[in-house]
Order: C-alpha cells, then sequence, then structure tokens
C-alpha cells in the first residue's frame, strides 16, 4: 500500500484515501506524511482539497 501511495504521490496526487469497510474508516494521507483518520461518529471532509464536500462516515458505508 505504501508503495502506491508514493506513486500516486509522485504523480501529482494532493491525498490518498484508504477506505476500510470493515474497520468502517476512512484515512487520508497527504503527502507530508501527515494523515486524518475518520471513524463512525465523525464527518468526512477535507476543505483544502474539496471544498464543500462533507459525509458522514457511517452514511458511507450504508451504501
Amino acid at each position: 500500500m505504501r508503495e502506491r501511495m508514493e506513486d500516486y504521490f509522485g504523480a501529482g496526487a494532493l491525498r490518498v484515501w484508504i477506505v476500510d469497510p470493515t474497520a468502517r474508516t476512512v484515512v487520508i494521507h497527504r503527502p507530508d506524511e501527515t494523515l486524518m483518520l475518520f471513524k463512525d461518529g465523525d464527518r468526512l471532509e477535507d476543505r483544502e482539497v474539496l471544498p464543500g464536500f462533507a459525509l458522514d462516515v457511517a452514511e458511507l458505508f450504508e451504501r
């Protein structure tokens, strides 16, 4: 997974989202190696890259 993320960042991606339906989490990785963890009860958003987008994590896994 790490190698794939490096490929995406090398190609210019600003974020890599890892969605784990088993754990019901979303981890957003940044090129500077910081990350944001979202789980049930959290509101998924990244205003810097997707202004105006927001979604409850629980709703993501209901679909």
